[in-house]
């Protein structure tokens, strides 16, 4: 007697009526209602009662679920009570029937998808590890990562036929390995966490990061100059060049900007200053500093890097402002470069040259500050302004750019709008460069503080490291070091100074608790720095607690110091300006620096680069010994300054000259055949004035005068026995009194220029000889002892047998006879003369019309009574290098 309908959203079910939802149902989420309507009569009130019970526990007993499931034809027919159908909405499979069937159809679902195949494609997180793999896809380190995690997986459960792992190339030039991972669905997880640990692993114990060095400056040089050796040696070896710059580099460089390292960070004044190495794209600040050309041309360096980053706009911007003057700076916007930059400051940057200073560079530096002042510009950051197409070392524009944030800091002890400054290059000659000039600016008034004390009290007042104890008590969560304070640091450095210093290892007398901390009982401590680790003990409860020592950053200082020590360690000019520095100001702070060039690679493979850039070193050292001529003290100093200057300038840091003075001689050494070959052109194309003035071997110099020339007398030996018998040459017999050599810098420096001259016109060759040279009634000393000239033509006469000039006899008795300076005591002087002959002209008589030798000759020769002589129109052709005294 009970009929039952089963009636759809809008009507019965199955008669032709059935609708779709209605809009409230649909916005209500209730579209899948079906209802069951009951009639009975009331006489079967008891039927239609046990009806609604028994429809209510079926209904209670429906379940609906949905899984992840691809196939289920074989649910169909292992559960035909249950219907199941697709979702369009996210492609699951829902299942319908009764609860306990549900349930046994989702775990048998559940179970067949735990033990299906997945397969997923895992990246890898480290940027230069991706790029190292994918040189070496089939390196042992990798195959060994994948045996143990694959190890590790069937530790967990994995089945062996369904577990693969392999290193595969992908297209992503971000992205360029990854690895390809096949294991249990269930077990994809652990797989995924198996292989973070290993690379992990693989990170800290295969693989290696060492910087380029080399055992000397001049090797590092040579490597930051020729960077093609150790790009070479990478290449060859598969390890990854970090901090190359090059454009192959870049190319096959991941395809992201890297990230901004700081490097330092520091407090000038109101100023936060901040250095780091990296690109202008990698940071973000208010403004930045555009170092360029008073034109604003902007075609190279950092000013064209800009330009094309900010777009046509920049260029017009800068083409309404320009000309700059001198070091001027003026702000714009920055266009294209937003969102990282808003504003931009040009300044005409001054260009090293002769007559440039420094101080040019503090003031485009200070320009800049001001300008960014007068526009309210917050944060503001500077490149090495000058460290590259002007030609200004990095460490000039370095200490400019931080003295000029001194001056800036120091004119107003007001806060000012400008508060943060980034110091910045891609460089990292000129990031360190920033980073030694803060420390040398503020280091100095330190410095000069402890020059007058006596060590030990320096090294506690003004102290270099802190100490710390580690606060372990009970009951705290966590052990800390905490600094000491400055009473104690100063007991401890001077205790330690005492034990390093002066070997001193007595036990350090127990001190008090500080003084300067109000309430609290009194403690003692004792100190023991002879062990390890140092400790410090209470004497009264016999805790103990470890010590340690650490350098103290620059500008800061250990709690509590007294305001008149920080006063002084301040420099005068902020000590002036402001009271010292709170001990919580921020500190400076070393972070870690990378250097130039990194070898990143598996160890064998980065010890196998080191070595080929050794070998490439020790292939391109050259050593060359260049002998230094005889020259007085006085000329030694400028001609080494000189070579210096020579092999510094060609070298450019490459090479290095030192002074051997027991040899005399220049010992060189360069790093490269073609650099060494180089300074040696240099110095051969400059040998004339390198070279000019050196001096016989014999003079003795402490006999020098400061003008004009002096006689040395020549001592038995072999220069007197030279020079002896070059006067008896002819025969000629006599009783020598005295040989006296002739010491004048000035006409010897004349007459090796122009010995050198003739020699470079006959091919080498000078025809130097000793000749004699009477002064007749003149006195030698006119000669010798003139500072400007030797002989002179003004003693002969235009009736002279060969024209007016110097007469030089080969026969000593010729000059004897009639040209002998005759002393009141009847000893005779005759000079013996060095003569730079060059190419002689032959003459058979004489010619009294001579006032130079014909076409290219050097000198006159012809017959003079029964011999011949010599004669020069130039008269610094020869020199008097001896006077001889003698009696006949």
């Amino acid at each position: 007697g009970i009929n039952a309908e089963y009636m759809g959203t809008r009507g019965p079910v199955g008669r032709g009526r059935e609708e779709g939802p209605s809009k409230e149902e649909v916005s209500s989420g209730r579209t899948d209602v079906l209802t069951l309507k009951i009639f009975a009569l009331k006489k079967d009130l008891k039927d239609y009662n046990d009806a609604v019970k028994l429809l209510t526990r079926t209904v209670n007993s429906f379940d609906q679920r949905s899984v992840v499931c691809d196939q289920h034809d074989q649910l169909t027919e292992q559960f035909p009570t249950l219907t199941f159908h697709r979702s369009t909405r996210d492609g699951s499979l829902e299942i319908r029937g009764p609860r306990d069937e549900v349930q046994a159809a989702v775990d048998h679902v559940n179970s067949r998808n735990d033990q299906a195949q997945v397969t997923r494609n895992e990246p890898i997180d480290d940027v230069y590890l991706k790029q190292l793999l994918a040189l070496h896809p089939d390196h042992p380190a990798i195959q060994q990562l994948v045996a143990d995690v694959k190890e590790g997986m069937q530790k967990q459960g994995a089945a062996p036929e369904k577990l693969a792992i392999r290193l595969w190339r992908t297209k992503d030039p971000s992205n360029p390995v990854a690895f390809r991972l096949t294991c249990q669905r269930s077990l994809a997880t652990q797989a995924v966490e198996l292989l973070q640990h290993g690379l992990g692993q693989l990170l800290r114990t295969a693989v290696v990061q060492r910087p380029v060095r080399a055992a000397s400056p001049a090797e590092e040089e040579f490597l930051r100059k020729t960077p093609s050796i150790t790009r070479k040696a990478a290449r060859d070896c598969k390890v990854l060049l970090l901090g190359d710059d090059s454009p192959s580099a870049q190319r096959s460089r991941v395809a992201t900007t890297p990230a901004a390292q700081q490097m330092f960070a520091a407090t000038i004044g109101f100023l936060s200053v901040e250095v780091f190495l990296c690109d202008f794209r990698a940071l973000q600040a208010a403004a930045i500093v555009n170092p360029a050309n008073a034109h604003l041309t902007n075609g190279a360096g950092l000013a064209g890097e800009l330009a094309v980053a900010a777009g046509a706009r920049f260029q017009n911007a800068c083409d309404e402002i320009q000309p700059l003057e001198a070091k001027q700076a003026k702000v714009t916007d920055s266009f294209d470069l937003r969102p990282r930059y808003q504003h931009v400051i040009h300044v005409s940057v001054p260009e090293r040259t002769s007559t440039s200073q420094r101080t040019d560079l503090h003031d485009a530096s200070l320009n800049c500050l001001l300008a960014a002042n007068r526009a309210n510009i917050p944060s503001l950051a500077i490149p090495g302004i000058g460290a590259g197409l002007y030609l200004w070392r990095p460490c000039d524009s370095a200490a400019m750019i931080v003295e000029s944030l001194h001056s800036f800091a120091s004119a107003d002890s007001t806060p000012q709008p400008l508060q943060r400054i980034i110091l910045f290059d891609r460089e990292l000659p000129v990031v360190e460069a920033f980073i030694q000039a803060i420390r040398d600016r503020a280091s100095g008034a330190r410095g000069r503080v402890q020059q007058d004390l006596d060590p030990e009290v320096a090294a506690g007042k003004y102290p270099t490291h802190q100490w710390f104890f580690l606060d372990d008590e009970a009951g705290r969560p966590k052990s800390k070091w905490t600094p000491c304070s400055y009473y104690h640091n100063d007991l401890l450095e001077r205790a330690w100074f005492r034990k390093t210093v002066k070997n001193d290892t007595t036990a350090i007398p127990p001190y008090p608790r500080d003084p300067s901390k109000p309430g609290g009982p009194t403690q003692t401590y004792q100190a023991h720095l002879n062990t390890t680790p140092m400790k410090q003990v209470n004497v009264g409860t016999k805790v103990e607690r470890e010590l340690k020592r650490e350098p103290l950053h620059l500008l800061a200082l250990p709690p509590g110091i007294p305001p008149e020590i920080a006063a002084e360690i301040a420099s005068p000019a902020e000590a002036a300006q402001r009271p010292p520095p709170s001990p919580t100001a921020p500190a400076v702070t070393d972070i870690h620096r990378p250097d130039t060039l990194i070898l990143f690679g598996f160890q064998q493979d980065v010890d196998k680069a080191e070595e080929m850039v050794q070998k490439k070193i020790a292939k391109n050292r050259c050593q060359e010994s260049i002998p230094l001529p005889a020259l007085r003290p006085i000329q030694l100093v400028p001609l080494l300054t000189q070579c210096e200057i020579i092999v510094r300038e060609v070298g450019k840091g490459a090479a290095t000259i030192a002074h051997n003075a027991v040899a005399n001689r220049l010992e060189i050494t360069a790093l490269g055949r073609s650099t060494m070959d180089s300074i040696r052109r240099r110095i051969n194309k400059h040998r004339e004035s390198l070279y000019g003035h050196e001096y016989p071997p014999e003079w003795d110099h402490s006999q020098d005068v400061d003008s004009g020339g002096c006689l040395v007398t020549v001592a038995a030996g072999a220069e007197y026995d030279m020079v002896a018998a070059r006067f008896g040459q002819d025969g000629f017999t006599s009783t020598i009194t005295r040989i006296e050599r002739v010491q004048n810098c000035n006409q010897w420096e004349e007459y090796v220029k122009r010995r050198n001259t003739v020699r470079g016109l006959n091919g080498g060759d000078a025809n130097e000889a000793l000749m004699i040279h009477g002064t007749s009634k003149t006195d030698p000393r006119e000669i010798y002892a003139n500072p400007l000239r030797g002989f002179s033509s003004n003693y002969s006469r235009d009736s002279c047998m060969y024209g007016r000039g110097v007469y030089f006899a080969y026969a000593t008795s010729y000059s004897d006879n009639s040209y002998a300076h005759v002393l009141p005591s009847g000893e005779r002087q005759l000079f013996v003369a060095k003569v730079t002959r060059g190419l002689v002209e032959q003459r058979s008589q004489s010619d009294t019309s001579i006032k130079v030798p014909a076409g290219n000759h050097n000198s006159v020769e012809g017959p003079v009574g029964s011999t011949r002589a010599i004669i020069l129109y130039d008269v610094n052709q020869a020199y008097p290098a001896y006077l001889v005294t003698y009696r006949k």
